[in-house]
């Protein structure tokens, strides 16, 4: 008796169909919780050590201030995304803006929501 493997993916399901808008939301939404929460943990232990050693302003903070702006910014784009599509699901827990039309439009209002706010704090900045 003879088995043959053939070169079939395991789940053709999701090779198969487009990913959907909310879906993908639903990740990027789960994905920028998960690295705020990581960041702001680490920022959190970078301001314990500049108010104990001041090491943190003295050799970091003056010699990086271009990577530290970088890393503000994008901290900036991911919590911007992530306070709108919560937004976006209180709404949609309280019946609003439910009608399939507007759900990818809502998507990429969000997104470009998040990118204006970018956009116009890097201008301050």
């Amino acid at each position: 008796m003879r088995v043959y493997i053939n070169n079939r993916p395991i789940s053709p399901h999701l090779l198969i169909y487009r990913p959907q808008n909310s879906s993908l939301g639903s990740i990027w939404h789960r994905m920028t919780g998960i690295f705020l929460l990581l960041s702001v943990s680490f920022l959190l232990i970078n301001l314990k050590c500049s108010l104990t050693f001041n090491f943190f302003n003295r050799v970091v903070y003056d010699n990086y201030y271009y990577i530290w702006t970088f890393i503000y910014l994008f901290l900036l784009l991911n919590f911007s995304y992530h306070f709108l599509n919560g937004l976006r699901h209180i709404l949609w827990d309280f019946g609003f803006l439910l009608y399939v039309q507007n759900l990818s439009y809502l998507f990429f209002f969000i997104i470009f929501l998040s990118f204006m706010i970018l956009i116009i704090n890097s201008i301050y900045l």
